[in-house]
């Protein structure tokens, strides 16, 4: 507590981050009391304990202001975070980002309509249009939300959205409720993953993500899919459905029989020198790949038929060049001598690193 109090003193009037966490019950006179008597230089905010915030930022505090304060991150341990926590941050005029466990149709105490990053556990459906008062809301992630079917809500400004499965839900309607929800025409990056590797929750539903692509109409550049069951074909096929993709993230899929869908179908559809090229604004790509069955010879071919530095030549034939390559096998070893093309490539500039299981 004292070398606390020596920095808040000589630190003066800068901003502050402060990152604080409690277990159990937490006095008055604590490190929590100690930073709030600077509230009117907070900055970064993150709170993670059972404390109810409140008690301290309240009463005589009660018409508190942060001035200053633009990242607000509050979670619980052992229970959420109650509204009465959020209300203490009503008046915070510069407040852009929070990430929450609680997240209420009825919570009007923050400034919704200000921020621009949101990251939040939601508990009952109808929780959701509390996103219609966040107009300016650029990034959106949404954890432990009970789906049911809403929408669809949308959302004009969103440029990125993060869907993170909770480990408990085994719904297997579940990515197809989310597609059917949400309306984002300037979403630029999507991202999903379960949050404990499980596959079995996260089927993939092409019908579903085809009308929100839609739907929405926009230019996906960035797609991550984490653990989600698809087979090669549907894979195939949602690509297909966003041909602006320039970055490519595929973190140990499945497909419903329980073997990778990057076959060597997959991996020949996406060939540089297809008639029909698929993504063919693809410039990163990034594989976990999970299983021992994978066609090393069509990939590095695949792969170096993407490799195309001449602008002129890119052009001519109907894709970008590929700049980097991330390759990492979850259950099999590296064959150096198979793989030793694409290490050219990587002495040519082409970003290439290829990893295996320890």
């Amino acid at each position: 507590m004292v070398s606390a109090q020596l920095y808040l003193d000589r630190s003066a009037n800068s901003p502050l981050i402060i990152d604080l966490e409690t277990q159990g019950e937490v006095r008055i006179n604590s490190a929590l009391d100690l930073v709030l008597d600077h509230a009117s230089r907070w900055q970064t905010f993150s709170y993670t304990g059972d404390y109810v915030l409140s008690r301290c930022i309240g009463n005589e505090r009660k018409k508190e202001v942060f001035p200053i304060l633009e990242d607000l991150n509050l979670e619980g341990y052992r229970y959420n975070i109650e509204r009465s926590d959020l209300a203490c941050f009503e008046h915070a005029p510069r407040l852009r980002a929070v990430r929450t466990d609680f997240f209420k149709r009825s919570c009007s105490e923050l400034p919704w309509t200000q921020l621009t990053s949101l990251d939040v556990g939601v508990y009952e459906a109808e929780d959701i249009y509390l996103l219609q008062q966040c107009p300016s809301l650029t990034v959106l992630k949404l954890r432990n939300y009970q789906w049911s079917t809403l929408g669809p809500i949308s959302s004009a400004s969103l440029e990125s959205f993060t869907f993170v499965c909770p480990k408990e839900r085994r719904e297997e309607h579940l990515l197809e409720n989310v597609f059917c929800c949400f309306t984002f025409p300037s979403l630029a990056k999507l991202v999903i993953y379960s949050e404990d590797s499980s596959t079995t929750n996260l089927i993939w539903p092409l019908d579903a993500f085809s009308a929100f692509i839609s739907r929405s109409s926009c230019a996906l550049t960035t797609l991550s899919l984490s653990s989600v069951v698809i087979s090669d074909v549907n894979l195939i096929a949602a690509l297909r459905l966003v041909p602006s993709l320039t970055n490519l993230f595929l973190d140990g899929l499945e497909d419903p029989e329980g073997r990778s869908p990057l076959t060597s179908h997959f991996i020949s559809s996406m060939q540089g020198s297809s008639p029909t090229h698929l993504v063919p604004k693809l410039c990163s790509l990034s594989i976990k790949f999970k299983g021992t069955s994978f066609d090393d010879v069509a990939f590095i071919n695949m792969v170096s038929s993407r490799w195309t530095p001449d602008r002129t030549h890119a052009a001519a034939i109907g894709i970008d060049c590929l700049r980097s390559l991330v390759l990492h096998f979850l259950d099999r070893e590296v064959d150096e001598d198979v793989y030793r093309p694409l290490w050219h490539l990587d002495e040519m500039g082409m970003r290439v690193v290829i990893t295996s299981k320890k």
